[in-house]
């Protein structure tokens, strides 16, 4: 019917690109057509995997660490005295009222949501520890209330309600809820009850790293969507890209907010098990869904003036046969 109204048949189409849903191949093939998983797609499932968040490779290091800047973040969009602190935070060392931030919820936009909170709460990383704890340490000298085990008729639905009304991921996501804790702090009139929330210094760290090596592929991604439609053969280069990032034994790591942002070189071996994980299984997916040379992706790259695709160049080194299969695609194109 959309085609029909856009005045487009099948035969104005020369490769359709949908999602990867398994009724879109079927269908496909049951119709004999070819087509092709878009370029985003192709992405976001490669991050996911490298998330543990697809497949059967999971990354509890990954997990849990999202877990706990999700929660963190709902302790402002839970409750108007925390962010009110955190944006009192940001006014006392100079933010004008107009430039305040507030923390972002990582499932916003898919994956790329997680990139956006991690590069949000790095940015508010003084903020929110003086909003939390009261200190910039992030360290609060108040002591957490005493927990009193529950009995098997109560659960605590109301604190959780009263906390995180803002629809995040529940608690019942991470490994146990800190409801009691919430209550019995709450119960005990601290200041801060939820200073237990506020991210231990390993976990601003293994945050800023993920951050780090999340960007590429969330610019990757974007230029991707954007405004002008990428082809096949500039979502080629845009993945090679990606790729090396990825498998670079360098990685540039971010630190700091806007004002004294800065980045430091360090060697890919001395970053985390998980952070290393989640680059090669990202890379060994992109690789995958991304950089297979089909016929299209060939003719389109060959196509293309702009784009080196001799032997020399930076996207065919040691690829001689896919060099020949370009030509030979080309001719019979041609």
């Amino acid at each position: 019917m959309l085609l029909s109204r856009a005045a487009i048949t099948m035969t104005d189409i020369t490769l359709p690109t949908l999602d990867g849903a398994g009724n879109n191949k079927k269908c496909f093939k049951i119709l004999c057509n070819k087509m092709k998983v878009c370029g985003p797609h192709n992405l976001q499932r490669a991050v996911l995997y490298g998330l543990g968040k697809g497949g059967a490779l999971k990354n509890p290091g990954l997990s849990a660490l999202i877990d706990k800047n999700a929660k963190q973040g709902r302790s402002f969009n839970g409750s108007v005295k925390h962010s009110q602190r955190l944006a009192q935070a940001q006014l006392k060392r100079g933010v004008k009222r107009s430039k305040l931030k507030s923390v972002k919820r990582q499932h916003a936009i898919r994956w790329g949501g997680v990139y956006l909170m991690l590069r949000q709460n790095r940015l508010l990383e003084s903020d929110i520890k003086v909003a939390l704890t009261g200190v910039g340490s992030g360290v609060c000298e108040e002591i957490p209330a005493f927990v009193l085990p529950r009995n098997s008729t109560t659960t605590g639905a109301s604190a959780d309600k009263a906390v995180d009304s803002d629809g995040g991921i529940s608690d019942a996501d991470g490994d146990e809820s800190d409801a009691d804790q919430v209550e019995a702090n709450e119960r005990a009139c601290m200041e801060f009850p939820l200073q237990h929330r506020c991210l231990g210094a390993s976990d601003w760290k293994l945050g800023r790293q993920m951050e780090s090596c999340l960007i590429t592929p969330y610019e990757c991604s974007q230029a991707m969507q954007g405004h002008q439609a990428v082809g096949l053969d500039k979502e080629y280069v845009l993945a090679c890209a990606t790729h090396r990032t990825l498998t670079a034994d360098k990685v540039e790591i971010v630190s700091g907010n806007e004002v004294n942002e800065s980045w430091d070189e360090v060697h890919a071996d001395s970053l985390p098990a998980d952070v290393k994980q989640f680059r090669r299984i990202t890379a060994e997916q992109i690789e995958k869904r991304l950089l297979t040379l089909d016929d299209d992706t060939l003719v389109a790259l060959k196509m293309n003036p702009s784009i080196d695709t001799s032997e020399a160049g930076p996207l065919f080194i040691g690829k001689s046969a896919s060099l020949e299969l370009m030509d030979a695609v080309g001719m019979q194109h041609g």
